[in-house]
């Protein structure tokens, strides 16, 4: 073999062009990509003699077209509890929102249920699942659907049973971070009062400290 072709050779292995089996073999294969969410608000249930603390909203911008979604919820038993608690079992409760005949159906999965918890430990579950978005409306925002869910459980003892409330925000765009009502509005804006609000006149203060 010439010098010449001992140098291509040299580089397409350099390369990644040549592996060890075949051509090609080591180039480099895209990465499955997978929807992350983000916990956007805490959330506290108190029980007698129990206190837990957990992961309540999530927002997850980007929705693929499929609206799959995947998010891990920590809880926590506070350590001035009295005793463990156990998460048994996680339910969808309802979707919104409801436009021109449009409903978000949804359906999710949980994994690391039953969860118990001593007073001061902390734990994770995580909840997979998927929702048919909903079609913009007048504002012009991207699909979107609100999952409502329930974490249920109860002490040790199973006389204090409670629902741990957990609301997921799926949106295909990135929106304002108030958009958490499904509603659209004329102007596009998203929640609050519109911008006429009726009330006093920015000057009658004044009229009324110099006595007018």
């Amino acid at each position: 073999m010439g010098r010449i072709s001992r140098l291509v050779i040299g580089l397409l292995i350099a390369a990644g062009g040549i592996g060890t089996q075949g051509f090609g073999a080591a180039s480099a294969q895209p990465e499955e990509q997978t929807q992350a969410c983000q916990s956007a608000e805490p959330g506290t249930e108190t029980l007698a003699g129990a206190t837990l603390n957990y992961a309540s909203s999530f927002r997850c911008v980007g929705v693929a077209a499929d609206g799959t979604f995947s998010i891990a919820v920590d809880v926590e038993n506070a350590a001035g509890s009295v005793g463990p608690v156990t998460i048994n079992d996680l339910v969808l409760t309802h979707a919104t929102p409801k436009r021109r005949g449009q409903v978000a159906d949804a359906s999710v999965t949980a994994q690391g249920l039953p969860l118990t918890l001593d007073p001061g430990q902390s734990g994770t579950f995580t909840v997979a699942g998927a929702a048919a978005l909903v079609e913009p409306g007048k504002s012009g925002k991207g699909g979107k659907a609100n999952l409502h869910l329930q974490a249920r459980g109860a002490s040790a003892t199973g006389d204090q049973p409670f629902q741990l409330g957990l609301n997921v925000q799926l949106r295909a765009d990135a929106t304002d971070a108030a958009d958490d009502d499904g509603k659209d509005r004329k102007d596009g804006k998203r929640g609050g009062p519109p911008d006429w609000v009726s009330g006093p006149p920015p000057w009658a203060d004044d009229r009324q400290a110099r006595g007018r």
